[in-house]
């Protein structure tokens, strides 16, 4: 059982060594010397800070996410928006640019959910969470940075989120530009075509938030004629206005046909 007293005799001893590399003490292991002194600090820090009398050693341990599923006052949807919010301040996500994406994914998914019949607060959800986090692997490196973040969200706890719900948000950022890993929907068996619409919207959702700007987009319709077939119609006049984003779009029509989907792109 340790208590404070007995820490704080441990520094005493530990102090008596001139390096950490001269450290040793009954027990302490080679691979534990180095980080002992620092655990050691932090453990008497914690005692001071919170008055702890003693602490045990514990046959077990519970993840982040199940004290949060303890604590009443906290709903799932305050989890979630922490743990997003954890998210954009480590990673230094813009804000702006996230609700930039997700504005546009929930105009699609408006207009896609009597024809497609989806969960559709599920499906918020998730692009809610995609949009939030799919940049933060710009930190990295900008030429396969949805690849970083996806692998930092595979790689990170995600309070909130079942671990179904985790790996449909790391397959909507690993998935949002340039090729599309078919393989990846496998895992999802009868909610594919679910997660599958959910890419095809939050890739189209990106390319026009590529400006970075809060600038008025046209009136955008999204319908689907098939099950395969996405129709995306914008005036002619603000296509011809901007070429960049309509070369986007033409290459995007390219990416999701490789994939095995349909994107059309109509002038209205």
């Amino acid at each position: 059982m340790l208590t404070l007293d007995k820490l704080q005799a441990i520094r005493a001893q530990a102090i008596q060594f001139e390096s950490i590399e001269q450290l040793e003490l009954p027990g302490l292991s080679e691979e534990r010397r180095l980080v002992f002194v620092s655990g050691l600090a932090i453990l008497i820090a914690l005692f001071e800070a919170l008055q702890i009398e003693r602490m045990g050693l514990a046959g077990g341990a519970l993840r982040e996410g199940i004290l949060y599923c303890m604590i009443d006052q906290l709903n799932q949807a305050d989890i979630r928006k922490r743990t997003l919010d954890g998210f954009m301040s480590r990673y230094h996500v813009d804000a702006g640019q996230a609700t930039r994406v997700f504005d546009i994914c929930k105009i699609f998914l408006q207009q896609l959910k009597t024809p497609m019949q989806f969960d559709f607060q599920s499906a918020c959800s998730l692009l809610n969470a995609a949009a939030s986090m799919h940049e933060i692997g710009l930190v990295i490196d900008y030429k396969s940075y949805h690849l970083h973040s996806a692998y930092i969200l595979k790689h990170t706890g995600m309070p909130g989120y079942s671990r179904v719900q985790k790996q449909m948000v790391v397959t909507l950022v690993g998935n949002h530009r340039l090729d599309v890993e078919e393989d990846t929907f496998l895992q999802f068996g009868h909610h594919q075509g679910f997660i599958e619409l959910l890419v095809r919207i939050f890739r189209i959702a990106v390319i026009l938030s590529m400006r970075r700007q809060d600038d008025v987009l046209p009136d955008l319709y999204i319908t689907a004629t098939e099950p395969e077939t996405l129709t995306l119609t914008l005036p002619d006049e603000w296509l011809h206005e901007h070429p960049l984003m309509r070369s986007e779009l033409e290459l995007e029509a390219g990416y999701q046909e490789k994939a095995g989907w349909i994107l059309k792109i109509e002038r209205d």
